[in-house]
């Protein structure tokens, strides 16, 4: 299986189960890379560029509202 760095459809195969449930942050993740791509026109071999950008960004955004929450709850 490849690492959860891919999108999932890279480790699909002919002899593979169905896939495991994908946690909110890969599917995050994955939307997001998606989007950068067609928002590029669909090039070849992006894959992974489109990835760790989206990977970034959705990082960041989940440690800030993490960050919002501890904020609100901790007073």
């Amino acid at each position: 299986m490849f690492s959860s760095m891919y999108p999932r459809w890279l480790s699909y195969g002919c002899n593979t189960a169905a896939p495991e449930p994908l946690s909110l942050r890969h599917q995050l993740i994955e939307r997001r890379a998606y989007g950068k791509w067609l928002a590029n026109g669909c090039p070849r071999d992006t894959a992974l560029q489109d990835w760790l950008k989206a990977e970034a960004e959705i990082d960041k955004e989940l440690e800030m509202e993490a960050w919002s929450y501890l904020c609100r709850t901790r007073w």
